[in-house]
């Protein structure tokens, strides 16, 4: 695994150059996308840490009425696995250039779609719209209370993430299939393969957990998972020892 762990955590202060500044991290939550062909959405629940350097993000329907009390995929019937199919999330590097930022997207839940991910944003105190660049839509965000404080950014060889500020954490581990071909989503790619059902359950092995951290001696729990059955979960020590 590379990187510093020591180095990696800080109390959050004005970053060096290349960093974005104190102003964009935290956790933030969506309060609502505008697009031109769909109804606004403020139920689809997204949430974005930002630290100065690394960035994850977790996207998850509000209709997904999944079942808790699985422990593995390959429990789920296929329309569950479909619900889940329909979840999203990235994590990477941010760059912030003006009022331009650029999410450079690492690792993905999602297939990509070769667009690049850009928008300019707007501060309204503890406020952000997003405008996109390369896509019209319009995103309001709001930093989630207890957000601001010590952060951690941790990257490992293996693709995995783990991001916190202030009381709160985000922790990503990719899929074995590192890249992926260009589809239209998940569920068309996982539909292409020649066994359907282990195909999906292949490609939604892929863990994305927001929770709160009380310290490091202290259980980090999940709160919202891409991983129903990993809600209400500590995060392992050794998933967090990085931090």
């Amino acid at each position: 695994m590379s990187g510093n762990p020591a180095s990696a955590c800080a109390t959050g202060s004005v970053p060096p150059s290349g960093q974005v500044p104190r102003s964009l991290c935290g956790l933030w939550q969506r309060l609502s996308l505008e697009t031109p062909d769909a109804p606004r959405d403020t139920t689809t629940r997204v949430f974005w840490l930002q630290t100065p350097t690394l960035f994850a993000d977790i996207r998850v329907p509000s209709l997904r009425a999944v079942r808790r009390d699985r422990t593995r995929l390959d429990e789920y019937a296929c329309d569950e696995l479909a619900v889940l199919a329909q979840q999203d999330g990235f994590a990477g590097r941010t760059a912030l250039d003006g009022a331009l930022c650029r999410w450079e997207r690492e690792v993905t839940f999602q297939p990509p779609t070769g667009v690049p991910d850009e928008g300019r944003l707007t501060f309204q105190g503890e406020e952000i719209v997003e405008d996109g660049v390369h896509l019209s839509y319009r995103e309001r965000w709001r930093r989630v209370p207890g957000s601001l404080g010590d952060w951690c950014a941790w990257r490992g060889d293996d693709g995995r993430y783990l991001v916190a500020a202030g009381d709160w954490f985000l922790f990503v581990r990719p899929r074995r299939e590192a890249r992926l071909e260009t589809a239209a989503s998940l569920l068309h790619l996982g539909a292409a393969r020649s066994n359907c059902r282990d195909g999906l359950i292949a490609l939604l092995d892929f863990e994305i957990s927001l929770g709160r951290r009380r310290g490091a001696d202290a259980p980090w729990r999940i709160e919202l998972s891409t991983l129903p059955f990993r809600e209400g979960c500590s995060l392992e020590p050794d998933e967090r020892r990085e931090a």
